[in-house]
């Protein structure tokens, strides 16, 4: 059965391999700033604008990555996303994580103010995507 082959570089300061994660893949879903995607192999060649999500690669076992944007691009069975930040979970203190959600929930109970709420929102969104690649 074909393959995808999958990379997610990220910016490396220290000029170190800028390779986060690298693997084959049977099939990979993300969410693109339109909605969830998935590709196949043998699809169509696309370049998509990410969203914030959890891309899961499926192969032999679902492996799941935060991903805070970017863009992906598919061509001859090779996908290569480009991020500012992605996340595997071995990277993700979980216990951290779930004290950020709870204080961004308690924020959202006292803030009145639309901008710093929409900054909340934001933020609270985020720990889930982290809190959802550990899962």
């Amino acid at each position: 059965m074909k393959k995808l082959d999958v990379t997610i570089i990220t910016p490396d300061l220290s000029g170190q391999d800028k390779r986060k994660f690298h693997s084959q893949a049977k099939m990979v879903t993300f969410r693109a700033l339109t909605g969830e995607m998935g590709i196949l192999p043998r699809r169509v060649a696309c370049s998509v604008i990410l969203g914030q999500g959890v891309m899961r690669v499926i192969d032999e076992e679902e492996r799941k990555i935060a991903i805070m944007g970017g863009v992906l691009h598919f061509e001859n069975d090779v996908l290569t996303v480009l991020t500012q930040e992605a996340y595997l979970p071995t990277e993700i203190d979980t216990t951290t994580v779930k004290l950020q959600i709870q204080d961004c929930e308690a924020r959202l109970a006292q803030e009145t103010s639309p901008g710093v709420l929409a900054d909340i929102r934001g933020d609270l969104r985020r720990y889930r995507i982290l809190l959802d690649a550990t899962n």
